[in-house]
């Protein structure tokens, strides 16, 4: 059933992203895409957010509410709600055989990570969560990526800003979801780009400690995998770099890490579509435009 379920959140999600335009990024490149439309980059400050426990959170009344909401936009028959309901029915059961019920109740309703359909009705909950934003908060630069989300708004002050992060606080409370939010910021880690609203740039973002690991080129697995990876490499970082001097600054750490597991090949910087963008002027300097060398 949860593969049934799968399928139809699958289509009453994608009707929903087609008619709402609610930005519900699926991938970094969305996001880059949304940071690189924003006008006038350095009047804005972000506004992040981090729904916490997201899926075990997500509660029945709050399923109900979203499929009810859903409604407005795409057709859901009796049936189609039937099988998405019954695909919540989790049991765990302890070693002596007693089943364990979400949060004490005396239902098996559970959104678990790791499910069928988990991340597709995480997803239509997070729709749901961004047109209320839009409608209750008035912020209409708003995005979420499963549990993150981040937003825009024209630089305020720190009382204008607490203000904002208690409504949004208030917002997610009356969804039974609660959040950790950060106001007033000009760069921001979001996903695995660090953006940064003073220069129009973006980077690639790394957590502490956590150092590229890649597959060894003298591994058994396939040549035509091993070969590709310092391309796959050279793509990925040139994509999450919003020019030759950004890719140039974070290419070391994932050389030394390629050299580590063999390979001999270099990577190189590579202009993808986020990085040929139109120059975005900021007090009389250029950011964001394709460097001379990478030119056609």
């Amino acid at each position: 059933m949860g593969k049934v379920s799968k399928h139809m959140m699958d289509r009453i999600n994608e009707d929903l992203r087609q008619a709402t335009k609610v930005n519900q990024w699926r991938n970094t490149t969305s996001v880059l895409q949304w940071f690189k439309d924003l006008p006038n980059k350095h009047e804005l400050t972000f506004i992040v957010f981090d729904i916490i426990d997201f899926y075990p959170s997500i509660s029945e009344t709050l399923l109900n509410e979203a499929l009810t909401w859903a409604k407005q936009f795409t057709k859901i028959t009796e049936a189609m709600l039937e099988a998405i309901k019954h695909a919540r029915k989790s049991l765990l059961y302890d070693n002596t055989g007693r089943p364990w019920l979400k949060k004490d109740t005396n239902n098996a309703f559970d959104v678990t990570m790791g499910s069928y359909d988990g991340a597709e009705i995480c997803e239509l909950i997070g729709l749901y969560i961004l047109s209320t934003l839009q409608s209750k908060l008035h912020i209409e630069n708003v995005g979420l990526y499963r549990d993150d989300g981040l937003a825009v708004l024209r630089s305020l002050s720190g009382r204008q800003a607490d203000r904002v992060r208690k409504q949004l606080t208030e917002i997610f409370g009356n969804f039974g979801l609660r959040i950790t939010v950060e106001t007033n910021l000009k760069a921001v880690n979001y996903l695995d780009v660090n953006l940064n609203l003073n220069t129009g740039k973006y980077k690639p973002y790394r957590k502490p400690n956590n150092e590229p690991t890649y597959i060894n080129a003298q591994s058994n697995h396939p040549p035509s995998i091993t070969k590709q990876i310092p391309t796959s490499i050279s793509k990925r970082i040139s994509s999450l770099s919003s020019d030759k001097d950004t890719f140039d600054q974070a290419a070391p750490l994932y050389r030394e890490a390629l050299k580590r597991s063999g390979y001999a090949e270099p990577i190189n910087f590579t202009p993808t579509e986020t990085t040929r963008t139109k120059p975005q002027t900021v007090e009389g300097k250029s950011f964001g435009s394709t460097p001379p060398s990478a030119k056609q």
